[in-house]
């Protein structure tokens, strides 16, 4: 066919609710980022960037892929071809919906200490085992203080990413 006619040609890939198309990207990120670990262990920058136009499909795919970086954080604490620099996913909404600066986020952890606000913060499970990390009395127990950031610990101490001096992978 000629370039004109390829205009007029409309290919369209459609699955349903449920055919794996998330698994199916979050497969090849696991890949292109153990490939690039073994291929340039020093290279541990960002690698992925996932953009959704809607702001709670963004969160519902935050918490798949915080459940893929566990997995690939677990593989690698064991691994040490892997190098030593965490396989992490950090998210930024945009807006007041959550807190999207350092700051913000202490701010906000501060709040929930007091009991004067809501959460704002993404995760309120563990992506690897699925404990609670925030009570229905906003009794905290997951979100934790370090330094000048938040980090996110697993209440349950059994869990690989639980229990002092272990944390989510996430930020």
């Amino acid at each position: 066919t000629t370039s004109t006619e390829d205009r007029e040609l409309v290919d369209l890939i459609w699955f349903p609710t449920g055919g794996g198309k998330t698994e199916a990207y979050l497969g090849l990120v696991a890949f292109t980022l153990f490939l690039q670990r073994l291929r340039t262990p020093g290279d541990v920058g960002v690698q992925v960037l996932m953009r959704y136009t809607l702001r709670l499909l963004t969160a519902q795919q935050f918490q798949r892929a915080a459940r893929l970086m566990c997995a690939m954080e677990y593989l690698r604490q064991s691994r040490p071809e892997l190098g030593v620099t965490p396989f992490t996913a950090g998210i930024w909404l945009g807006g007041d919906n959550t807190p999207n600066k350092r700051k913000d986020a202490i701010t906000s952890l501060n709040e929930l200490r007091r009991g004067d606000g809501e959460n704002r913060f993404l995760l309120d499970r563990c992506p690897w085992c699925g404990a609670e990390l925030l009570d229905k009395k906003n009794k905290l127990f997951g979100y934790h203080n370090e330094g000048d950031t938040i980090i996110f610990r697993c209440t349950d101490r059994a869990c690989d990413f639980g229990g002092t001096g272990r944390a989510l992978p996430v930020y």
